[in-house]
């Protein structure tokens, strides 16, 4: 995942979107698959949006077009040491709707990410896309990734 992310591994995104598969049925169906966008100066930076590839690949798997109907209005700072408070507000109003896409009232979109920690991001993500009308949200990651002084929490919400 590292690799992927972070060394210009590219080339495994089909791989690994083949693991996320098998989850897909429980979403039903689906009329997008909308990768969390990265904004444009780290896009230049890394050269790839990573969960644009996952989410192409697994657009292309099962017939779904992903559309990229979310834009990253400001550079966020990188959420990899923060607190859950502290992600929550630094990707607040982050997201906006592309304005090249018009989304049809209805539709059932899959938010797509490479990790999910705490949620924040999909959930800013999903609140522009509550914009447009649609009939479902669901969320996928590749993977989970719970900091030590998270886990607690996350227990403690699951019961």
């Amino acid at each position: 995942m590292r690799s992927f992310k972070y060394t210009d591994e590219w080339s495994r995104a089909a791989h690994l979107a083949s693991t996320m598969l098998p989850m897909l049925p429980v979403f039903g169906d689906l009329d997008a698959i909308v990768p969390v966008p990265l904004h444009e100066s780290k896009f230049r930076k890394r050269g790839y949006n990573q969960s644009a590839l996952l989410a192409q690949s697994l657009a292309e798997s099962i017939g779904t077009p992903m559309m990229p109907l979310l834009v990253r209005t400001r550079e966020t700072a990188s959420q990899v040491d923060l607190s859950r408070e502290d992600r929550m507000v630094n990707v607040a109003g982050a997201f906006a709707l592309n304005p090249s896409w018009e989304p049809a009232a209805g539709s059932r979109f899959l938010i797509l990410d490479d990790v999910r920690t705490t949620s924040s991001t999909l959930n800013a993500c999903a609140n522009t896309l509550l914009r447009t009308g649609p009939k479902s949200i669901v969320v996928a990651t590749l993977a989970l990734d719970i900091p030590k002084r998270e886990l607690q929490w996350w227990l403690d919400e699951r019961g």
